[in-house]
């Protein structure tokens, strides 16, 4: 009985420090994305934020690319929109930024 009250005991603690870790990451990427600006190149942002969750382009027509920041799962879209980003860098087609989206945290 004991080992069960300490392995539920390390659950809760476990769970706790992971929600709050999560919430700190997402604060702390969008307080550095805050220092990006538009005209900003991709190795200035490399340098800043680091490397990016997930990227996309699309090349067929234009050469416009995105990277997206500190990805979580949207339970209540999952089927449509599962994956939201807590940054979206969007660059020109020389490779500069022309966008920077820091969602504010009621939209994530």
């Amino acid at each position: 009985m004991r080992f069960f009250l300490i392995l539920i005991a390390l659950v809760f603690v476990s769970l706790f420090l992971f929600v709050g870790f999560d919430g700190w990451r997402g604060r702390s990427i969008a307080k550095r994305a805050s220092v990006i600006r538009i005209g900003d190149g991709k190795r200035d942002v490399e340098r800043t934020l680091g490397k990016p969750s997930s990227t996309f382009s699309l090349s067929f027509f234009t050469a416009w690319e995105t990277w997206g920041y500190g990805s979580t799962i949207d339970w209540q879209h999952l089927f449509t929109s599962p994956i939201k980003f807590r940054v979206v860098i969007e660059y020109d087609v020389g490779g500069k930024v022309s966008r920077v989206k820091i969602p504010q945290p009621n939209e994530l």
